[in-house]
Protein backbone atom coordinates (compact mmCIF):
# COMPACT_ATOMS: atom_id res chain seq x y z
CA UNK A 1 0.00 0.00 0.00
CA UNK A 2 1.42 3.36 -0.71
CA UNK A 3 2.04 5.95 1.86
CA UNK A 4 -0.37 8.19 0.85
CA UNK A 5 -3.19 5.46 1.35
CA UNK A 6 -1.41 4.68 4.55
CA UNK A 7 -2.98 7.60 6.69
CA UNK A 8 -6.75 7.73 7.36
CA UNK A 9 -8.65 10.86 9.45
CA UNK A 10 -8.04 10.12 13.05
CA UNK A 11 -10.32 8.18 15.40
CA UNK A 12 -11.38 10.25 17.56
CA UNK A 13 -12.39 13.47 15.74
CA UNK A 14 -14.23 14.79 18.15
CA UNK A 15 -16.61 16.62 15.96
CA UNK A 16 -14.46 19.33 14.68
CA UNK A 17 -13.41 20.54 17.67
CA UNK A 18 -9.83 21.73 18.38
CA UNK A 19 -8.73 19.26 20.77
CA UNK A 20 -5.78 22.09 22.14
CA UNK A 21 -8.34 24.24 23.43
CA UNK A 22 -10.01 21.34 25.89
CA UNK A 23 -9.78 21.61 29.51
CA UNK A 24 -7.20 19.61 30.65
CA UNK A 25 -7.09 17.06 33.17
CA UNK A 26 -4.90 15.97 35.84
CA UNK A 27 -6.35 12.04 35.11
CA UNK A 28 -3.43 10.70 32.40
CA UNK A 29 -6.29 8.82 30.61
CA UNK A 30 -8.52 11.88 30.42
CA UNK A 31 -5.94 13.84 29.39
CA UNK A 32 -5.09 11.66 26.43
CA UNK A 33 -8.33 10.92 25.20
CA UNK A 34 -9.28 11.29 22.01
CA UNK A 35 -5.31 12.64 21.34
CA UNK A 36 -3.63 11.82 18.28
CA UNK A 37 0.14 10.91 18.74
CA UNK A 38 2.65 10.61 16.55
CA UNK A 39 5.12 7.89 18.12
CA UNK A 40 8.63 7.33 16.90
CA UNK A 41 11.11 4.20 17.97
CA UNK A 42 8.28 2.03 18.25
CA UNK A 43 10.44 -0.97 16.88
CA UNK A 44 12.49 -0.97 19.69
CA UNK A 45 12.73 -1.83 23.33
CA UNK A 46 11.26 1.36 25.21
CA UNK A 47 9.22 2.27 22.18
CA UNK A 48 7.07 -0.99 22.03
CA UNK A 49 6.44 -0.98 26.23
CA UNK A 50 5.54 2.21 25.39
CA UNK A 51 2.74 1.55 22.82
CA UNK A 52 1.60 -1.43 24.83
CA UNK A 53 0.51 0.99 27.67
CA UNK A 54 -0.62 4.03 25.83
CA UNK A 55 -3.17 1.40 24.31
CA UNK A 56 -4.00 -0.60 27.81
CA UNK A 57 -4.75 2.21 30.18
CA UNK A 58 -5.63 4.97 27.47
CA UNK A 59 -8.18 2.97 25.43
CA UNK A 60 -9.90 6.28 24.67
CA UNK A 61 -6.72 7.66 23.20
CA UNK A 62 -7.29 8.47 19.28
CA UNK A 63 -5.21 7.44 16.75
CA UNK A 64 -1.35 6.42 17.38
CA UNK A 65 0.93 7.11 14.00
CA UNK A 66 4.19 5.24 14.29
CA UNK A 67 6.83 6.53 12.11
CA UNK A 68 8.87 3.02 10.73
CA UNK A 69 11.09 2.39 8.23
CA UNK A 70 11.46 -0.54 5.89
CA UNK A 71 14.24 -2.77 6.71
CA UNK A 72 15.72 -6.07 5.08
CA UNK A 73 12.83 -5.82 2.56
CA UNK A 74 10.00 -5.44 5.11
CA UNK A 75 7.26 -3.01 4.45
CA UNK A 76 6.29 -0.78 7.17
CA UNK A 77 2.63 -1.82 7.44
CA UNK A 78 4.28 -5.99 7.21
CA UNK A 79 7.00 -4.13 10.57
CA UNK A 80 3.94 -3.64 12.32
CA UNK A 81 2.78 -6.54 12.01
CA UNK A 82 5.74 -8.63 13.80
CA UNK A 83 5.60 -5.63 16.58
CA UNK A 84 2.46 -7.06 17.49
CA UNK A 85 3.27 -11.01 17.56
CA UNK A 86 5.70 -9.54 19.92
CA UNK A 87 4.67 -10.80 24.08
CA UNK A 88 4.84 -7.65 25.30
CA UNK A 89 1.03 -7.56 23.49
CA UNK A 90 -0.40 -10.42 25.14
CA UNK A 91 -1.94 -8.29 27.99
CA UNK A 92 -3.43 -6.48 24.96
CA UNK A 93 -4.59 -8.53 23.05
CA UNK A 94 -6.34 -10.70 25.23
CA UNK A 95 -8.35 -7.56 26.92
CA UNK A 96 -8.53 -5.46 24.01
CA UNK A 97 -8.37 -7.58 20.16
CA UNK A 98 -10.20 -4.66 18.27
CA UNK A 99 -7.67 -2.11 19.66
CA UNK A 100 -5.62 -2.15 15.77
CA UNK A 101 -7.94 0.20 14.48
CA UNK A 102 -5.89 3.00 16.74
CA UNK A 103 -2.65 2.31 15.38
CA UNK A 104 -1.45 3.52 11.80
CA UNK A 105 2.01 2.57 10.49
CA UNK A 106 3.55 5.33 8.48
CA UNK A 107 6.38 5.14 6.21
CA UNK A 108 9.33 7.66 7.01
CA UNK A 109 12.96 7.47 8.67
CA UNK A 110 14.48 9.68 11.42
CA UNK A 111 18.28 9.61 9.43
CA UNK A 112 16.67 10.90 6.08
CA UNK A 113 15.80 14.44 5.44
CA UNK A 114 12.33 15.48 6.20
CA UNK A 115 11.91 12.04 7.68
CA UNK A 116 11.60 10.91 4.96
CA UNK A 117 7.91 11.44 4.69
CA UNK A 118 5.57 11.32 1.57
CA UNK A 119 3.89 14.90 1.19
CA UNK A 120 0.28 13.29 2.20
CA UNK A 121 1.60 11.64 5.11
CA UNK A 122 3.27 15.10 6.19
CA UNK A 123 -0.03 16.89 5.48
CA UNK A 124 -1.85 14.35 7.33
CA UNK A 125 0.58 14.26 10.62
CA UNK A 126 0.58 18.45 10.76
CA UNK A 127 -3.55 18.18 10.15
CA UNK A 128 -3.91 15.34 12.88
CA UNK A 129 -1.51 15.31 15.92
CA UNK A 130 -1.65 16.45 19.15
CA UNK A 131 1.42 14.87 21.13
CA UNK A 132 4.89 13.97 19.63
CA UNK A 133 6.77 11.13 21.36
CA UNK A 134 10.13 11.18 19.85
CA UNK A 135 11.48 8.26 21.21
CA UNK A 136 13.69 6.91 17.99
CA UNK A 137 17.85 6.75 18.23
CA UNK A 138 20.42 4.69 17.29
CA UNK A 139 21.32 3.42 20.40
CA UNK A 140 24.37 1.53 19.60
CA UNK A 141 27.53 3.16 21.29
CA UNK A 142 30.53 2.40 18.72
CA UNK A 143 27.59 3.79 15.77
CA UNK A 144 29.63 5.49 13.17
CA UNK A 145 29.48 9.10 14.00
CA UNK A 146 27.73 10.45 10.75
CA UNK A 147 24.95 8.11 11.27
CA UNK A 148 24.59 8.36 14.84
CA UNK A 149 24.74 12.71 14.00
CA UNK A 150 21.97 11.87 11.19
CA UNK A 151 19.22 9.81 13.29
CA UNK A 152 20.50 11.49 16.97
CA UNK A 153 20.69 14.92 15.87
CA UNK A 154 19.31 15.93 12.71
CA UNK A 155 16.78 13.63 12.85
CA UNK A 156 15.76 15.45 16.71
CA UNK A 157 15.83 18.76 13.94
CA UNK A 158 13.49 17.63 11.37
CA UNK A 159 10.94 16.18 14.02
CA UNK A 160 10.98 19.98 15.88
CA UNK A 161 10.14 21.72 12.33
CA UNK A 162 7.35 18.93 11.61
CA UNK A 163 6.04 20.10 15.04
CA UNK A 164 6.46 23.30 14.67
CA UNK A 165 3.37 23.13 11.33
CA UNK A 166 1.15 20.78 13.86
CA UNK A 167 -2.14 22.34 13.93
CA UNK A 168 -3.35 21.27 16.96
CA UNK A 169 0.05 20.24 19.03
CA UNK A 170 -0.27 20.22 22.76
CA UNK A 171 3.13 18.32 23.92
CA UNK A 172 6.52 17.00 22.62
CA UNK A 173 8.83 15.09 24.71
CA UNK A 174 12.49 14.43 23.08
CA UNK A 175 13.61 11.40 24.94
CA UNK A 176 17.13 11.65 25.46
CA UNK A 177 19.20 9.94 27.94
CA UNK A 178 20.57 10.88 31.44
CA UNK A 179 24.25 10.03 30.37
CA UNK A 180 24.47 12.61 27.90
CA UNK A 181 26.49 14.60 30.02
CA UNK A 182 28.36 11.85 31.39
CA UNK A 183 32.01 14.02 30.89
CA UNK A 184 30.40 16.12 34.00
CA UNK A 185 30.35 14.67 37.52
CA UNK A 186 26.76 16.24 38.49
CA UNK A 187 24.32 16.56 36.22
CA UNK A 188 21.29 18.86 36.63
CA UNK A 189 18.31 19.32 34.99
CA UNK A 190 19.36 21.56 32.22
CA UNK A 191 20.86 21.45 29.11
CA UNK A 192 24.12 22.19 29.53
CA UNK A 193 26.90 24.19 26.98
CA UNK A 194 28.45 21.94 23.87
CA UNK A 195 31.69 22.71 22.79
CA UNK A 196 30.35 22.32 19.17
CA UNK A 197 27.90 24.44 17.59
CA UNK A 198 24.97 21.31 16.47
CA UNK A 199 24.43 22.53 13.07
CA UNK A 200 27.92 23.19 12.54
CA UNK A 201 27.87 19.26 13.53
CA UNK A 202 25.20 18.28 11.19
CA UNK A 203 26.45 20.34 8.24
CA UNK A 204 30.02 18.47 8.77
CA UNK A 205 29.00 14.79 8.42
CA UNK A 206 26.50 15.92 5.43
CA UNK A 207 29.57 17.86 4.03
CA UNK A 208 31.51 14.38 4.36
CA UNK A 209 28.94 12.39 2.74
CA UNK A 210 29.50 9.19 4.14
CA UNK A 211 33.54 9.01 3.70
CA UNK A 212 34.48 6.21 6.41
CA UNK A 213 37.29 7.11 6.47
CA UNK A 214 37.42 11.06 6.81
CA UNK A 215 33.99 10.37 9.20
CA UNK A 216 36.93 8.04 11.18
CA UNK A 217 39.47 10.61 11.27
CA UNK A 218 37.24 13.44 12.59
CA UNK A 219 35.44 11.67 15.51
CA UNK A 220 38.03 11.74 18.34
CA UNK A 221 38.15 16.09 17.68
CA UNK A 222 34.44 15.73 18.07
CA UNK A 223 34.01 13.14 20.73
CA UNK A 224 36.34 14.94 23.33
CA UNK A 225 36.06 14.14 26.84
CA UNK A 226 32.52 11.59 25.63
CA UNK A 227 33.41 8.13 25.59
CA UNK A 228 31.37 7.35 22.16
CA UNK A 229 28.81 8.37 19.53
CA UNK A 230 25.89 7.58 21.48
CA UNK A 231 25.95 9.79 24.28
CA UNK A 232 27.91 12.71 22.40
CA UNK A 233 25.17 12.58 20.30
CA UNK A 234 22.21 12.58 22.40
CA UNK A 235 24.09 15.77 23.88
CA UNK A 236 23.87 17.25 20.84
CA UNK A 237 20.11 16.35 20.19
CA UNK A 238 19.31 17.88 23.44
CA UNK A 239 20.74 21.65 21.69
CA UNK A 240 19.26 21.27 18.83
CA UNK A 241 15.88 21.25 21.22
CA UNK A 242 16.88 24.22 22.68
CA UNK A 243 18.22 26.49 19.87
CA UNK A 244 15.01 25.35 17.58
CA UNK A 245 12.38 24.94 19.73
CA UNK A 246 10.37 27.86 18.83
CA UNK A 247 7.10 28.63 20.86
CA UNK A 248 7.03 24.93 20.88
CA UNK A 249 5.72 23.03 24.14
CA UNK A 250 8.37 20.95 24.35
CA UNK A 251 10.17 18.88 27.22
CA UNK A 252 13.16 16.34 27.15
CA UNK A 253 13.26 13.07 29.41
CA UNK A 254 16.28 11.66 30.54
CA UNK A 255 16.17 8.04 31.57
CA UNK A 256 19.06 5.99 32.83
CA UNK A 257 19.90 2.75 31.97
CA UNK A 258 16.53 1.36 31.43
CA UNK A 259 16.43 -2.39 31.63
CA UNK A 260 13.73 -5.23 32.02
CA UNK A 261 10.55 -4.70 32.80
CA UNK A 262 9.21 -4.72 36.59
CA UNK A 263 5.48 -5.41 36.34
CA UNK A 264 3.96 -4.25 33.26
CA UNK A 265 2.87 -5.87 30.72
CA UNK A 266 4.82 -8.91 32.63
CA UNK A 267 7.60 -8.96 34.60
CA UNK A 268 11.23 -9.17 33.87
CA UNK A 269 10.23 -8.70 29.69
CA UNK A 270 13.36 -7.75 27.29
CA UNK A 271 14.34 -8.13 24.02
CA UNK A 272 17.76 -6.79 23.91
CA UNK A 273 21.40 -6.93 25.04
CA UNK A 274 22.60 -3.70 25.30
CA UNK A 275 23.71 -2.99 28.88
CA UNK A 276 23.34 -5.25 31.98
CA UNK A 277 21.35 -7.34 29.51
CA UNK A 278 24.29 -8.22 27.75
CA UNK A 279 26.57 -9.51 30.82
CA UNK A 280 23.58 -11.19 32.23
CA UNK A 281 23.81 -13.25 29.29
CA UNK A 282 27.29 -13.69 28.58
CA UNK A 283 28.18 -14.61 32.18
CA UNK A 284 24.86 -16.55 32.59
CA UNK A 285 25.91 -19.00 29.48
CA UNK A 286 29.76 -19.42 30.76
CA UNK A 287 31.22 -17.20 28.25
CA UNK A 288 31.95 -13.98 30.25
CA UNK A 289 33.86 -14.90 33.28
CA UNK A 290 35.45 -11.09 34.05
CA UNK A 291 34.36 -7.52 33.95
CA UNK A 292 36.25 -4.00 34.32
CA UNK A 293 33.93 -2.41 36.91
CA UNK A 294 33.83 -1.78 40.21
CA UNK A 295 31.62 -3.43 42.41
CA UNK A 296 30.74 -0.40 45.07
CA UNK A 297 29.67 1.83 42.43
CA UNK A 298 25.87 2.20 41.71
CA UNK A 299 24.51 0.52 38.63
CA UNK A 300 21.61 3.47 38.06
CA UNK A 301 19.23 1.46 36.19
CA UNK A 302 15.39 1.57 35.55
CA UNK A 303 12.75 -0.38 34.60
CA UNK A 304 11.46 0.21 31.17
CA UNK A 305 7.67 0.33 32.39
CA UNK A 306 8.44 2.39 34.93
CA UNK A 307 10.13 4.91 32.66
CA UNK A 308 7.49 4.67 30.03
CA UNK A 309 4.57 5.94 33.21
CA UNK A 310 7.05 8.59 33.82
CA UNK A 311 7.25 9.81 30.20
CA UNK A 312 3.33 9.92 29.49
CA UNK A 313 3.29 12.35 32.67
CA UNK A 314 6.13 14.25 31.48
CA UNK A 315 4.27 14.49 27.81
CA UNK A 316 0.88 15.73 30.55
CA UNK A 317 2.81 17.92 32.39
CA UNK A 318 4.50 19.53 29.42
CA UNK A 319 1.24 20.27 27.87
CA UNK A 320 -0.51 21.99 30.97
CA UNK A 321 2.18 24.08 31.94
CA UNK A 322 1.58 27.88 31.62
CA UNK A 323 3.81 30.52 29.07
CA UNK A 324 4.93 31.92 32.81
CA UNK A 325 5.84 28.28 33.72
CA UNK A 326 7.76 27.94 30.78
CA UNK A 327 9.63 30.90 31.11
CA UNK A 328 10.71 30.50 34.83
CA UNK A 329 12.90 27.30 33.45
CA UNK A 330 16.24 27.32 32.93
CA UNK A 331 15.85 26.30 29.87
CA UNK A 332 12.72 27.53 28.98
CA UNK A 333 11.61 23.68 28.89
CA UNK A 334 11.25 21.14 31.32
CA UNK A 335 13.72 18.45 31.91
CA UNK A 336 12.91 15.60 33.47
CA UNK A 337 16.33 12.78 35.07
CA UNK A 338 14.53 9.71 35.25
CA UNK A 339 17.39 7.93 37.50
CA UNK A 340 17.25 5.51 40.37
CA UNK A 341 20.83 6.44 42.27
CA UNK A 342 19.54 9.58 43.84
CA UNK A 343 16.51 7.70 45.84
CA UNK A 344 16.98 3.76 45.41
CA UNK A 345 20.40 3.10 44.44
CA UNK A 346 21.65 -0.34 44.40
CA UNK A 347 25.46 -1.21 43.31
CA UNK A 348 26.59 -3.55 40.71
CA UNK A 349 27.79 -6.25 43.09
CA UNK A 350 24.23 -6.49 44.41
CA UNK A 351 22.80 -6.20 40.78
CA UNK A 352 25.52 -9.25 40.44
CA UNK A 353 25.05 -11.19 43.22
CA UNK A 354 21.09 -11.35 42.91
CA UNK A 355 20.85 -12.46 39.02
CA UNK A 356 23.99 -14.68 39.83
CA UNK A 357 21.93 -16.38 43.14
CA UNK A 358 19.16 -16.84 40.19
CA UNK A 359 21.09 -17.95 37.50
CA UNK A 360 22.97 -20.60 39.89
CA UNK A 361 19.94 -22.21 41.14
CA UNK A 362 18.20 -22.00 37.60
CA UNK A 363 20.69 -22.77 35.17
CA UNK A 364 20.58 -22.48 31.16
CA UNK A 365 20.87 -25.88 29.29
CA UNK A 366 22.34 -23.62 26.59
CA UNK A 367 25.37 -22.71 29.01
CA UNK A 368 28.93 -24.06 28.03
CA UNK A 369 30.28 -23.83 31.68
CA UNK A 370 29.60 -22.64 35.07
CA UNK A 371 28.24 -18.81 36.01
CA UNK A 372 31.88 -17.47 37.36
CA UNK A 373 32.05 -13.78 36.51
CA UNK A 374 34.40 -11.73 38.34
CA UNK A 375 34.01 -7.77 38.80
CA UNK A 376 37.47 -6.39 38.54
CA UNK A 377 38.03 -2.39 38.99
CA UNK A 378 41.96 -2.08 38.26
CA UNK A 379 42.93 -2.29 34.73
CA UNK A 380 46.03 -4.30 34.39
CA UNK A 381 44.52 -6.79 36.57
CA UNK A 382 41.74 -7.15 34.41
CA UNK A 383 43.62 -7.69 31.25
CA UNK A 384 45.62 -10.29 32.92
CA UNK A 385 42.79 -12.10 34.01
CA UNK A 386 40.95 -11.52 30.60
CA UNK A 387 44.22 -13.25 28.97
CA UNK A 388 44.10 -15.68 31.37
CA UNK A 389 40.04 -16.19 31.54
CA UNK A 390 38.85 -15.54 28.20
CA UNK A 391 41.76 -15.68 25.45
CA UNK A 392 43.65 -18.45 26.62
CA UNK A 393 40.40 -21.33 26.62
CA UNK A 394 39.96 -19.65 23.24
CA UNK A 395 42.80 -20.71 21.82
CA UNK A 396 42.83 -23.79 23.12
CA UNK A 397 39.46 -24.31 21.95
CA UNK A 398 40.26 -22.87 18.21
CA UNK A 399 43.44 -25.50 18.42
CA UNK A 400 40.92 -28.45 19.15
CA UNK A 401 38.46 -26.94 16.51
CA UNK A 402 40.94 -26.91 14.22
CA UNK A 403 42.31 -30.45 14.70
CA UNK A 404 38.79 -31.78 14.45
CA UNK A 405 38.00 -30.32 11.66
CA UNK A 406 35.40 -27.91 13.23
CA UNK A 407 34.85 -24.27 11.63
CA UNK A 408 33.62 -23.10 15.22
CA UNK A 409 36.25 -20.22 16.50
CA UNK A 410 36.25 -19.13 20.02
CA UNK A 411 38.72 -15.89 19.37
CA UNK A 412 36.70 -13.57 17.40
CA UNK A 413 33.26 -14.86 20.18
CA UNK A 414 35.89 -12.98 23.03
CA UNK A 415 36.86 -10.20 21.01
CA UNK A 416 33.07 -9.12 20.73
CA UNK A 417 32.71 -10.18 24.56
CA UNK A 418 36.20 -7.53 25.15
CA UNK A 419 34.55 -4.83 22.84
CA UNK A 420 31.50 -5.26 24.44
CA UNK A 421 33.20 -4.78 27.97
CA UNK A 422 35.15 -2.03 27.39
CA UNK A 423 31.66 0.12 26.57
CA UNK A 424 30.50 -1.04 29.85
CA UNK A 425 33.19 -0.30 31.69
CA UNK A 426 32.91 3.58 31.62
CA UNK A 427 29.78 3.30 33.11
CA UNK A 428 30.69 0.21 35.58
CA UNK A 429 33.55 2.32 36.64
CA UNK A 430 32.35 5.58 37.51
CA UNK A 431 28.98 7.45 39.60
CA UNK A 432 27.04 10.75 38.76
CA UNK A 433 25.14 12.86 41.20
CA UNK A 434 21.88 13.22 39.33
CA UNK A 435 18.96 15.68 40.50
CA UNK A 436 15.75 15.00 39.44
CA UNK A 437 13.54 17.54 41.18
CA UNK A 438 11.45 18.05 38.25
CA UNK A 439 10.71 13.73 38.16
CA UNK A 440 10.10 13.95 42.23
CA UNK A 441 7.22 16.66 41.49
CA UNK A 442 5.56 15.27 38.93
CA UNK A 443 4.97 12.14 40.97
CA UNK A 444 4.03 13.82 43.46
CA UNK A 445 1.66 16.40 41.56
CA UNK A 446 -0.45 13.12 40.04
CA UNK A 447 -3.60 11.75 41.47
CA UNK A 448 -3.53 8.61 43.25
CA UNK A 449 -5.58 6.91 40.48
CA UNK A 450 -2.93 7.86 38.28
CA UNK A 451 -0.02 6.96 40.57
CA UNK A 452 -1.15 3.32 40.90
CA UNK A 453 -2.01 3.09 37.52
CA UNK A 454 1.06 4.91 35.72
CA UNK A 455 4.03 4.28 38.94
CA UNK A 456 7.04 5.33 38.35
CA UNK A 457 8.07 6.24 42.11
CA UNK A 458 11.55 4.29 41.98
CA UNK A 459 11.38 4.35 45.85
CA UNK A 460 8.71 2.14 45.66
CA UNK A 461 10.68 -0.72 43.93
CA UNK A 462 12.04 -3.94 45.55
CA UNK A 463 15.36 -4.65 44.13
CA UNK A 464 15.87 -7.77 45.55
CA UNK A 465 12.02 -8.58 43.77
CA UNK A 466 13.15 -7.15 41.09
CA UNK A 467 16.21 -8.86 40.12
CA UNK A 468 14.71 -11.63 40.93
CA UNK A 469 12.37 -11.41 37.49
CA UNK A 470 15.11 -9.58 36.11
CA UNK A 471 16.95 -12.85 36.07
CA UNK A 472 13.99 -15.28 35.13
CA UNK A 473 13.31 -12.73 32.54
CA UNK A 474 16.39 -13.06 30.77
CA UNK A 475 16.23 -16.48 30.72
CA UNK A 476 12.36 -16.91 29.12
CA UNK A 477 12.99 -14.37 26.94
CA UNK A 478 16.34 -13.73 25.93
CA UNK A 479 17.75 -17.60 26.32
CA UNK A 480 14.11 -18.68 25.31
CA UNK A 481 14.07 -21.33 27.87
CA UNK A 482 11.03 -21.96 30.48
CA UNK A 483 11.41 -23.91 34.34
CA UNK A 484 10.90 -26.94 32.63
CA UNK A 485 14.98 -27.24 31.30
CA UNK A 486 16.05 -26.50 34.60
CA UNK A 487 15.96 -30.01 35.91
CA UNK A 488 18.28 -31.35 33.10
CA UNK A 489 20.04 -28.04 32.85
CA UNK A 490 21.19 -28.66 37.03
CA UNK A 491 22.62 -31.80 35.93
CA UNK A 492 24.81 -30.02 32.90
CA UNK A 493 25.73 -27.63 35.62
CA UNK A 494 26.81 -30.05 38.06
CA UNK A 495 29.40 -31.74 35.67
CA UNK A 496 30.84 -28.15 34.74
CA UNK A 497 31.34 -27.44 38.71
CA UNK A 498 33.43 -30.72 38.76
CA UNK A 499 35.17 -29.70 35.93
CA UNK A 500 35.61 -26.23 37.04
CA UNK A 501 37.02 -27.26 40.53
CA UNK A 502 39.13 -29.84 38.91
CA UNK A 503 40.92 -26.94 36.52
CA UNK A 504 40.93 -24.87 39.40
CA UNK A 505 43.16 -27.83 41.79
CA UNK A 506 45.44 -28.06 38.19
CA UNK A 507 45.83 -24.82 37.76
CA UNK A 508 46.77 -24.29 41.60
CA UNK A 509 48.99 -27.13 41.66
CA UNK A 510 50.81 -25.71 38.72
CA UNK A 511 51.04 -22.04 40.30
CA UNK A 512 52.64 -23.67 43.07
CA UNK A 513 55.29 -25.29 41.18
CA UNK A 514 56.09 -22.59 39.12
CA UNK A 515 56.36 -20.43 42.10
CA UNK A 516 58.22 -23.55 43.60
CA UNK A 517 60.58 -23.50 40.51
CA UNK A 518 61.32 -20.05 40.34
CA UNK A 519 62.16 -20.03 44.03
CA UNK A 520 64.70 -23.07 43.42
CA UNK A 521 66.42 -20.93 40.30
CA UNK A 522 66.80 -17.76 42.47
CA UNK A 523 68.27 -19.38 44.83
CA UNK A 524 70.61 -21.73 43.34
CA UNK A 525 71.38 -18.38 41.47
CA UNK A 526 72.02 -16.71 44.87
CA UNK A 527 74.30 -19.33 46.17
CA UNK A 528 76.18 -19.52 42.75
CA UNK A 529 77.05 -15.54 42.92
CA UNK A 530 77.80 -15.86 46.92
CA UNK A 531 80.21 -18.52 45.70
CA UNK A 532 81.95 -16.58 42.81
CA UNK A 533 82.36 -13.67 45.29
CA UNK A 534 83.64 -15.74 47.87
CA UNK A 535 86.69 -17.63 44.97
CA UNK A 536 87.03 -13.80 43.68
CA UNK A 537 87.93 -12.79 47.32
CA UNK A 538 89.81 -15.49 48.43
CA UNK A 539 92.03 -15.39 45.06
CA UNK A 540 93.00 -12.13 45.99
Amino acid sequence: MPPSQQITPPVAAENGVNLASRDLSSDLPSFYKGQNILLTGATGFMGKVLLEKLLYSCPDLGTVYLLIRTKKNQQPAQRLEAIFDCPVFARLREARPKFLHQVQAVAGDVGLPGLGLSIEDRLALIENVNIVLHCAATVRFDEALDLAVNINVRGTKCILDLAKEMKNLRSVVHVSTAYSNCPRGEIGEVIYEMPHDCDRVIQMMESIDGNAKVVEAVTPALLGAWPNSYSLTKALGESVVKKHRGALPVGIFRPSIVVNSAREPVAGWIDNLYGPGGVVLASGCGLMRVLNVNGKRVADMVPVDMACNALLAAAWETAIMTPEERAAEPDGLPIYNYVSSVDNPVTWNDFMSHTSSVGERYPVQQAVWIWCLTLCPSKLPYLFLVALLHFLPAIIVDIVCFAIGSKFRAIPVYKKIYKFSEVISYFGLREWRFKNHHTSNLWRRLSPKDKEMFLFDIKQLDWKKYLTDYAFGMRLYMFKENLDTAPRARVKRARFWWGHQIIRGLSAYLAVRLCWAALCWLAVGLVGRAELVAAVMEAS
